[in-house]
């Protein structure tokens, strides 16, 4: 069920430390989701996962985890293309092409602008923009929805 395929969407979202190649297997298969209508009411679990595998910066796990540059890219590429205004595509754009300064992490420049351009179309907020384009840190916001809820009072998470 819809409510079924969330929760199991959510769950494989989390785990940061699942191979990359696996990563890449589970990501295009979920952009292929994107086009069954039967798994539209899923399209904000979708991409919310889709953003957090193809994550530049892990929030716990290592860097040898991280998705390569080039499979992001082709990711990116059909959700730039994407017709709607969920705040999860805001999200996963912001996370897949956040800026770190890695070349073996980083995106083309040529996809960071078209991202950018998705982005204020969308009318993303000014540091979501901001992260693709400089880098720097997650804010508060930013962060309890990438982690899909508020961390308690006094917990800071750090990337």
């Amino acid at each position: 069920s819809p409510q079924e395929l969330t929760e199991l969407l959510r769950l494989v979202g989390s785990l940061e430390l699942i191979p990359k190649a696996e990563k890449s297997q589970l990501g295009d298969w979920l952009l292929g989701l994107l086009s069954i209508k039967k798994w539209s009411i899923c399209h904000g679990a979708i991409l919310w996962t889709l953003g957090r595998l193809g994550n530049r910066v892990p929030a716990y796990g290592p860097l040898n985890c991280v998705v390569d540059a080039q499979r992001v890219e082709m990711w990116l590429l059909v959700l730039c293309r994407l017709h709607g205004e969920w705040p999860e595509l805001r999200l996963a754009l912001t996370l897949c092409a956040r800026r770190v300064e890695d070349r073996y992490r980083d995106i083309s420049l040529a996809m960071r602008q078209q991202v950018l351009s998705r982005l204020e179309s969308l009318q993303a907020p000014t540091h979501a923009i901001a992260l693709v384009r400089d880098g720097g840190l997650l804010a508060s916001e930013e962060t309890e929805q990438m982690l899909g809820e508020s961390l308690p009072l006094g917990l800071t998470l750090r990337a």
